[in-house]
């Protein structure tokens, strides 16, 4: 696991990255509980069974995109930068890796011939194109 802490604001974590190497048996969370993306990961043995459940109806005012970006198949490079838009790290997602966006900027690039990815952000996301949601930098 890679935490990437801001240079402008070091209190700030800009992104987590994970692979499969680092799920621990059990449930773990990752990041800080008041971030408006919660990721946790799940290590079990078979026959374990999780219990059914819903989730309870809350309000909640959300004013920041955030997101997870899951690599399925293939690899990808990916990109951090600040919250002053400056560059700070490069790494590459392989099979099973995954990266937690919290601030700054993200951004990828394919290097497999093939490459399958999900991206999960916070919702709704009601913007008509993504021009009207991100800044490019």
């Amino acid at each position: 696991m890679r935490i990437i802490k801001s240079v402008v604001d070091e209190n700030v974590v800009l992104a987590i990255i994970m692979g499969l190497n680092d799920f621990k048996e059990g449930v773990h969370f990752h990041g800080d509980k008041s971030e408006f993306i919660q990721v946790l990961t799940f290590k079990r043995k078979r026959d374990f069974v999780g219990r059914n459940h819903r989730h309870i109806k809350r309000p909640r005012e959300i004013t920041k995109t955030q997101e997870v970006l899951t690599v399925l198949e293939g690899s990808c490079e990916i990109r951090v930068f600040d919250v002053d838009d400056t560059h700070i790290f490069t790494g590459v997602l392989n099979r099973g890796d995954f990266s937690i966006s919290y601030y700054g900027g993200t951004g990828y690039t394919v290097l497999s011939e093939e490459t399958c990815m999900m991206e999960a952000k916070i919702g709704p996301y009601e913007v008509e194109s993504d021009d009207e949601d991100r800044v490019l930098i």
